[in-house]
């Protein structure tokens, strides 16, 4: 499984939890922001 995959689970869990999907989808805005730093801040090799 994939970090797609996880973010689906935690999605859905969240949505349960909440009981409003919409509620849940604009809470999406905060691990997307996440993302994008992370991918800002991880170096990979030159090679790849």
């Amino acid at each position: 499984m994939g970090a797609g995959g996880i973010g689906a689970a935690v999605i859905e869990w969240t949505a349960d939890l909440i009981g409003s999907l919409s509620d849940t989808m604009f809470l999406l805005i905060i691990p997307t922001i996440l993302c994008l730093i992370l991918a800002l801040l991880v170096r990979h090799p030159a090679g790849n």
